[in-house]
């Protein structure tokens, strides 16, 4: 059953061809006979046209003409002739029309409403027409661009969140990063007073912890414990207490801690001790 419904669904694909069908239909046309006969055939009649079969009436009238080159040049002649000749019916069909308005225009000018005012009043309309057409077309863009904005914004809004979170973990690593080892090294001290600038003595500092008194001959003596240690990454500044060991004090007054609050540049530090005195730290090379 599916074979027979695809041949039939084939053959009517082959008819829709508009040279097969105009090729088939002129063959039928003009070899009416053949087609007749085969369709419907009597063999007394037959017989009575001084044939002995059916077959001896096909072959007699069969000619190459008659079968192939007339059909063959008229479907060619309706495949290329047809589509123009519809064109133009259609072409004059719209003429009959137009013209058949103007005339009624015409007729009824002096009636309720003159030629002069339909024509205004049919330009008026298309122009609103168009106008109204413009305006969806820009209504359809505006909701275009309105989801495409939308949808930027929630990316943007997702890629901000994204940003956010990496500069939390940036500063995180970098507050932890900056521990009191950057405090490492050997430095010239130096305090500005009301009246001058001291020189401070030197120091060494180690493991971000120790803090050393250098002798004349650079003889590292510890004497204080670096505690509290606290570095702000936005201010690039350093807070942090001294505390002296006790069993290096001469007298109490050495056993009082300092405090220092400094900015921290590459090779120097400067800012206050005891949020009193400038105190400046340079690198010793």
């Amino acid at each position: 059953m599916e074979n027979i419904k695809d041949i039939l669904s084939n053959l009517k694909e082959r008819f829709a061809n508009p040279f097969i069908f105009a090729f088939f239909s002129s063959w039928i046309i003009i070899n009416w006979k053949i087609a007749l006969s085969i369709i419907w055939h009597n063999e007394s009649d037959i017989k009575a046209e001084g044939y002995t079969s059916i077959y001896k009436f096909i072959e007699s009238n069969f000619t190459q003409e008659q079968m192939l080159c007339k059909p063959l040049w008229f479907a060619i002649g309706y495949t290329l002739l047809f589509p123009i000749l519809k064109n133009l019916i259609r072409i004059f069909n719209s003429l009959i029309n137009k013209w058949g308005e103007k005339l009624n225009l015409n007729v009824i000018g002096g009636a309720k409403i003159s030629l002069d005012k339909y024509i205004s009043l049919r330009e008026n309309y298309l122009i609103k027409a168009k106008t109204l057409s413009n305006a969806f077309e820009k209504e359809s863009q505006f909701l275009e661009d309105n989801r495409s904005l939308a949808e930027t914004i929630v990316e943007l809004n997702k890629k901000n969140d994204e940003y956010y979170k990496q500069l939390i973990e940036n500063q995180k690593v970098a507050t932890e990063s900056k521990s009191s080892f950057v405090l490492d090294g050997r430095w010239q001290l130096s305090i500005l007073d009301d009246i001058q600038m001291k020189m401070g003595g030197k120091v060494a500092i180690q493991n971000g912890n120790d803090w050393y008194s250098l002798g004349p001959n650079d003889e590292m003596i510890l004497t204080h414990n670096i505690r509290d240690f606290i570095y702000d990454v936005n201010t690039t500044e350093a807070f942090f207490v001294i505390v002296p060991i006790r069993n290096l004090a001469q007298n109490m007054s050495e056993l009082a801690p300092k405090t220092y609050r400094l900015k921290l540049y590459p090779d120097t530090m400067e800012g206050e001790e005891n949020y009193v005195n400038k105190i400046f730290f340079t690198r010793i090379r």
